[in-house]
């Protein structure tokens, strides 16, 4: 276990926080470990002296290295102690660790291996301020005038990296943040055939490997990989029940699941065309299929399959809302949707430049332009659509959740994302391998890399 040394003064000006087939298919279009924060000299943003003479900070990183120093102040009423970092390296607080100095408090909320503090006090007469973390407020605390980051306001968000920078000249607070601009990816497996499609549940990351024939599993925090199925024919796409696991197999023309815990998988469509990306509800599974231009359904118990869309000119990546189905026409250059039970299907966007992976949410549809470069979004009920984000390098697949669009660039091989109401988009990773399918959780987000045979995992997202 590695751990963060300090030494306490009588004025301590630094808040720490720990947010803890022959030929390859059409580009992926299926929606939807800890991460580290740079060398041991580096938490993935500036750390720098904390201002004034009488405190400094040097080599704060999130648990990389071995032991990391921390020397605050030079005052007296201190003592020494070390702040244990989980194994992933996510920095761990436990208040019985601190002989807390003067102007600091820290409490642990993320649980044994390292987790996020929930509440911190630093020095008053500076200007504090939080970045990339949801804190809604700092509430002024203590007859001292200390600011306190209260625990009600700062969300746990377990093995996120510490990034800091200072932001006064008088020794008093440091911004914090979630380390998104320095996070470092983690390889949750390797060495896989051609990694097609990804989903996530609370516990396990799931994949189909299109090449290598297999259904594949790992724990969202790591481990080994589990074989849930292997003999498919070009498996690809894949969705993820409380239950069961999904996929398409777009050589063998079926549509299977088989127990999230494995067992033997059934078959529950036979005889499509090119089955390809696959969205799940609470009672029906839906599908492409490429090559005849449908979209399909069929009860997640078995059953015949129901054509919803016919003559769709390629259709592609699939999502569910309780309401309706939606699609791209890779081909036809419009995205789809259909009421979940039948009905007349309905354009959302025309004219659109090879639209890919696609993305539901409360309020709108998203989705990636693989030979526009953009990434897009449009009402529900259809409008107006809004470029999210332009000059991307042949956007893949895409993910969303309350905060954020994510998705992955195949041409650059970068991991992307930008705010849901628009803005400027940010790199979370680059120098991947064939970047393709993405999902995303509450605090990571994962990714295929299709051409160099990997599952990756960022945290915080």
């Amino acid at each position: 276990m590695k751990s963060i040394r300090w030494a306490s003064a009588s004025t301590l000006a630094i808040a720490l926080f720990g947010c803890g087939g022959g030929s390859t298919p059409p580009p992926d279009t299926s929606v939807g470990p800890p991460g580290t924060g740079g060398s041991s000299a580096d938490s993935g943003g500036a750390v720098s002296d904390t201002g004034g003479a009488d405190s400094s900070a040097s080599s704060l990183d999130s648990g990389l290295g071995d032991t990391v120093v921390v020397e605050v102040g030079i005052g007296d009423g201190g003592g020494e102690g070390s702040i244990p970092t989980g194994p992933d390296g996510a920095l761990d607080l436990p208040s019985s660790a601190l002989d807390a100095p003067t102007d600091m408090l820290a409490r642990e909320s993320g649980g044994p291996d390292g987790g996020a503090v929930d509440a911190a006090v630093a020095e008053s007469g500076v200007e504090a301020r939080v970045s990339d973390v949801a804190v809604p407020a700092l509430a002024e605390a203590g007859a001292d005038g200390a600011l306190d980051l209260a625990g009600s306001d700062v969300p746990a968000t377990p093995d996120a990296p510490l990034d800091m920078a200072t932001v006064a000249g008088d020794g008093g607070v440091v911004a914090v943040d979630s380390g998104a601009d320095g996070g470092t990816p983690t390889t949750l497996a390797s060495g896989q055939g051609d990694p097609q499609s990804i989903a996530v549940d609370s516990t396990s990351v799931y994949w189909t490997n299109w090449s290598g024939g297999t259904v594949m599993k790992v724990l969202v925090g790591g481990g080994t990989p589990t074989t849930l199925a292997s003999g498919q024919s070009s498996p690809y796409g894949i969705a993820v029940d409380a239950i069961s696991v999904y996929w398409t197999n777009y050589g063998g023309g079926t549509v299977m699941k088989v127990l999230v815990g494995g067992g033997t998988p059934t078959t529950l469509a036979s005889g499509q065309s090119g089955p390809q990306s696959i969205a799940v509800d609470s009672t029906s599974v839906y599908w492409t299929n490429y090559g005849d231009g449908t979209v399909a359904k069929v009860l997640i118990a078995g059953g015949t399959p129901t054509t919803l869309a016919s003559g769709q000119n390629d259709p592609q990546g699939i999502a569910v809302d309780s309401t309706n189905v939606y699609w791209t026409n890779w081909n036809g250059g419009t995205v789809m949707k259909v009421p979940t039970a039948g009905g007349t299907p309905i354009a959302l966007a025309s004219g659109q430049n090879i639209p890919q992976g696609i993305a539901v949410d409360a309020t709108s549809v998203y989705w990636t332009n693989w030979g526009g470069g953009t990434v897009m979004k449009v009402p529900l009920a259809g409008g107006t659509s809004t470029i999210l984000a332009s000059d991307q390098g042949y956007p893949q697949g895409i993910a969303v959740d309350t905060t954020g669009v994510y998705w992955t660039n195949y041409g650059d091989d970068t991991v992307m994302t930008v705010p849901i109401g628009g803005g400027t988009p940010t790199t979370l990773a680059s120098g991947q391998s064939g970047a393709n399918s993405i999902a995303v959780d509450a605090t990571s987000v994962y990714w295929t890399n299709y051409d160099g045979d990997t599952v990756a995992k960022l945290t915080p997202k």
